[in-house]
Formats: C-alpha cells, structure tokens, sequence
C-alpha cells in the first residue's frame, strides 16, 4: 500500500506525520538499539543511522559509518526510537543497508519483524492481530522502502522494530508513521513530509555531515523552534532547505538541495549522533517548479523535454536549482522506468543524461562516489566515452557528451 492510499483506519490522526524524520521529528540521541554491529577499522552501525534513506558516510581513518545493524542475530535485537511526546503511531516504513563498497557484492536487509511498543520505556506490549503477535513482511531488497499498517493504531512514547527474519544480519533503517496522541481524530494525508502552518510541504531530505558553500547559505540566524525555522526559509524565495539545531538553535536556509560537503567530525576518530544534521527540503518548490517526487527514494525528478548536450543539460538543470540525477538507488531505477513507461516519446531513446563523468578508469559523481556497479548494462561501462545515461531497460551505459538527448534532472 502505498503512503498516498486511502488509509482504512478511520479516526486516528488529522494528519500522518513522519515521526523519525519528519519536521518534528526525533533527535539522534533518540535513536537507541540492543546492540550495533562493528568491524574494527572497517564498519560500524550506530542506531542513529537507521533513519529511512540514511546514506553511508566515511571518517578520516576510511572506518564506514552505514545504516543500523545489530550485532547479534537473536530475535531480541532491536531498534528503538524514543518520541518527545505521545504519538499515535499507524505505520511502519523500512529499507534495508545501503550498499557497502566494503561488501559490494552482498545486501543487508530484514525480511521480517515484529513491533514493540511502551508508553515508560519499562513496560512492553506486542502490536497484535487477532490473537497473535503480529509479523510484518519486511524488505526483498535493500533500497526499496516497504510501508506496513499497523492492524489497529497504537499509543505510544516508545517503539521498537524487532527483526525476526533477515538476509546475512540485521540491518535497518526506518520511519514511522502517525501523529501527536492529542491530535488524533480522522486520517489525511500528506503528499510527503507533514502539513503545517508554515504553508508549504516540508520532507525529511536527509543528513549532511559537511556544510554547504557560504554562497549557497540564504539565511542564517537562530529560532526557538525548527517550525520557525522551516517558516522562515518558506517566507524567502531563494531557500529551498534548511538544517536547524535544536541544541544551539541556528537556523541554516540553503539556496540548494543537493547534499554536499565532507565529513568533519567534532572529535575525528568518533563520528557520533551530535556530528549530524538534518536536512529539510520544501516539496511544494519541487511541484511548482514541475519535478515529480518518488516517494520510494525520497527523490524529486524532472525530465524536460528537450534534448541537448551533457553540459547544456547540466546548465539547464542548474536554472531549476538542481543537478543531474545521481542514480544510486535500485528504488529509483524502478521510479524512473515508470515515469519513462508514461512517456512514449522516451520509449525508442537511447538513454537519457544522469549524474556521473569518466574520472581515469572509473565513473564518479560530483562528490566523489563512484558510480555503483549493479546499475550498468552488462557491457558496460565502454571507457571510450566520458558520461552516463540511464537507458530505457533500467540500466547505466556511457555516452559521448556531445550526443543531443533527453535527461534528468534531480532536486536531492
């Protein structure tokens, strides 16, 4: 079932927020589990990566910091997300490990769980069906986000997800859906994010570790409240996300969306949940300006229809404020083979432009990430030609840059 389905649960919430990544959404430290899985010197897995769409990050020593990943594999282990307030919770949404270039051949992710629930942290109760503990189906893959409704909404300050069934261990990374226990009379929905009394449509975007180009910075002041914060950058036209900390209050507006920077830890040898920050990014700027948002990978896409260069496709993607897509996830690759289905005019093209450019024997993009290996077509990539196209079958191939097609231009 998808996010924008009817809901059959009939007085529950006026409107479905995201509770872990969502603008009122939890704080890091909220983020706890029974155990996180470490290699040393390669891997580790806090419980604050496991937020949904959480992407894998490196320090200085090359240690991977990806995903939640428990260390045992008993049925006990757990990843906890502790609310400020009451909630009402009405669904659970679950994706796997991203791809380790550490493991590059191997995927991670939960292919069932349980759901605990505690109103003190102390006493637990089974989210149940009928008369039994209620298993849910979880992922068949490790980037494709499954959404599962509870059988019935629960109250609760606490929850956890309790991996029962797996693919070579645990590993998560969630979101929950539902609303504050005090707002809960009839279910609306969102298009993504929450609806607030800011006007706009704001989403969870993800997490930079780095910080973005002082040019890119259109407000920079502090606030009482993230709401404020998210109100403010709505109020200006040239911000289009915002971080907020909520320890020192600043609010950050960027006039960009694309995650950029290097990871700067405050103490170099430990990256820790303080080392975060959360990215919010207004949806409404995606519709207006006429980008589609795929809910699976939390992505916000445009293909104009015009075919150009590899450069003026960038250019032209620039004037939105975006860049080409950067495809990394298999959840997008199957968004977009849709989206391309629905365009018969895309249907005997080559390929259209992507993120991505030659760099010696590799393909890269921008921020230095190498293009994955599971997306190319079985030939490829041919190292005769210098950028990458996504061809209508779903696969990656290369291209010469002067060749005039259709492209992609991606918000996030």
């Amino acid at each position: 079932m998808d996010i924008l389905e009817k809901f059959d649960i009939t007085n529950v919430c006026l409107t479905l927020e995201y509770l872990v990544n969502g603008p009122n959404g939890v704080e890091n430290s909220s983020m706890t589990s029974s155990s996180n899985f470490i290699m040393a010197g390669i891997s580790k897995c806090p419980a604050f990566l496991g937020r949904l769409h959480m992407q894998p990050y490196f320090d200085q020593h090359g240690v991977e910091y990806n995903s939640w990943c428990a260390q045992g594999t008993t049925t006990n282990e757990f990843l906890q997300v502790q609310f400020a307030s009451q909630k009402t919770v009405v669904a659970i949404l679950t994706q796997g490990r991203v791809q380790s270039p550490n493991f590059p051949r191997f995927s991670f992710f939960t292919k069932s769980y349980i759901v605990r629930y505690s109103l003190d942290g102390m006493m637990w109760k089974d989210v149940m069906q009928n008369t039994a503990v209620k298993l849910f189906p979880g992922n068949l893959d490790r980037d494709t986000v499954k959404i599962n409704y509870l059988p019935s909404s629960v109250d609760a300050n606490f929850i956890r997800v309790m991996p029962q069934g797996f693919l070579i261990t645990m590993c998560l990374r969630i979101d929950i859906l539902g609303c504050d226990a005090t707002n809960n009379k009839s279910v609306s929905h969102t298009t993504n994010g929450s609806q607030m009394s800011t006007g706009y449509n704001w989403g969870y975007a993800g997490t930079i570790t780095g910080r973005f180009p002082p040019s890119e910075v259109t407000i920079n002041v502090t606030t009482e409240t993230r709401l404020m914060c998210l109100s403010l950058c709505s109020q200006t036209p040239a911000c289009l996300s915002t971080s907020y900390d909520p320890a020192s209050h600043y609010c950050i507006g960027y006039g960009r969306t694309t995650l950029m920077g290097i990871f700067k830890p405050s103490d170099p040898s430990v990256m820790s949940a303080d080392d975060y920050v959360t990215l919010f990014f207004n949806y409404d700027y995606a519709s207006a300006v006429g980008f589609t948002t795929m809910l699976a990978s939390g992505v916000s896409v445009n293909i104009p229809g015009v075919r150009m260069s590899q450069q003026n496709a960038e250019k032209t993607c620039h004037f939105w404020n975006a860049t080409l897509l950067n495809v990394v996830l298999s959840s997008q690759v199957s968004a977009l083979q849709i989206i391309v289905a629905g365009n018969p005019s895309l249907a005997t093209e080559p390929g259209l432009y992507v993120g991505g450019s030659k760099a010696g024997s590799r393909y890269v993009y921008q921020s230095g990430r190498e293009v994955p290996s599971e997306h190319w077509h079985s030939v490829e990539p041919d190292l005769r030609f210098q950028c990458v196209i996504l061809t209508t079958s779903g696969r990656l191939a290369t291209r010469n840059c002067s060749d005039s097609l259709y492209f992609i231009c991606s918000l996030l």
